[in-house]
């Protein structure tokens, strides 16, 4: 019952978390990497992708509420396509945005003084 608890909440905390992220990010939102705009601004003036992070947060949720090795397998093959979409994305704005340099220099990419 608490681990249902626990899960549920991360979940919610990584889905809500998600469509605020999606929300600041408009119209500039992609499924493939595209250069429609550099947002540099709230949750993304912290870090590069806080999108990816909320939907880990939420995956992660899941692999709580149903741990197997299934689940640990299909997490893991989840986030290493994540790390290649970002990746994929930021050679995408590196090439159309010459000031994105600057901004990932400024940024972490998914933790504030780790990565």
């Amino acid at each position: 019952m608490i681990q249902t608890v626990i899960a549920s909440s991360i979940c919610l905390v990584g889905t809500g978390m998600s469509i605020f992220v999606l929300t600041h990010l408009g119209r500039s939102y992609s499924l493939m990497a595209e250069a429609r705009r550099l947002v540099t601004t709230g949750p993304y003036g912290i870090i590069r992708h806080p999108l990816y992070v909320m939907e880990e947060l939420a995956a992660f949720a899941v692999l709580i509420q149903f741990l197997s090795f299934s689940t640990v397998f299909i997490f893991l093959v989840h986030a290493l396509i994540q790390l290649q979409r970002m990746k994929n994305e930021e050679a995408v704005l590196e090439k159309a945005f010459p000031e994105y340099q600057a901004y990932k220099s400024s940024t972490a990419r998914l933790i504030p003084g780790v990565y």
